[in-house]
């Protein structure tokens, strides 16, 4: 369990890094934040990277577990399955503006997040449903672009994107699409 501290210093972290990225995130912002000394993060990380490394498992190892609970096979699963990953999305929008930070920096901390969390969940995901490289590239698209876009399509349409109607309306429209993707992927098989 993470001390009050530390989840202090993570919960902050998170934001800036998602806001600003890596690189513009100090170790002085970031205490900053916390309305500490600089040095006194070091009681708990040595390091920024270290910090990043942290704030990276605390978004992502949910999602690791929601696979290892279930069998995108089974269509009932595959979509609840679908459901806790997009809904795990929407609850933690900073995992899809860290994605786009580093996508958009693409150095280490890119190669970091491919090589330790986005390959493995994706090779899985293609090995368990047989699904199509480019639908899956297009869903996973979507979902991150419907969350980093929200404040645009926001101020568009006057409408906040990330409403627990509008949500519902995207988690429906999710849903439908995994339905394709497992008959597509089943098609695919078959033939």
């Amino acid at each position: 369990m993470t001390s009050p501290a530390k989840t202090r210093i993570l919960d902050a972290a998170e934001d800036l890094f998602a806001n600003r990225g890596y690189e513009a995130t100090s170790m002085v912002d970031i205490a900053d934040v916390v309305n500490v000394s600089g040095p006194a993060i070091y009681k708990h990380y040595g390091s920024k990277t270290e910090v990043y490394e942290a704030v990276v498992e605390r978004l992502f190892a949910p999602m690791k577990t929601y696979m290892t609970q279930h069998d995108p096979l089974q269509d009932k699963q595959s979509v609840e399955l679908l459901r806790k990953l997009v809904s795990h999305h929407i609850d933690h929008p900073n995992i899809s503006r860290i994605i786009q930070q580093a996508t958009l920096n693409s150095g280490d901390h890119l190669n970091k997040l491919v090589d330790d969390w986005y390959r493995p969940f994706f090779s899985q995901i293609l090995a368990q449903t047989g699904a199509l490289t480019p639908v899956i590239m297009a869903f996973h698209s979507m979902l991150l672009g419907y969350i980093t876009l929200a404040p645009l399509h926001e101020k568009i349409f006057q409408v906040d994107p990330l409403s627990a109607e509008n949500i519902q309306q995207q988690l429906a429209l999710q849903s439908s699409m995994a339905e394709l993707l497992m008959a597509a992927a089943a098609n695919t098989t078959l033939t």
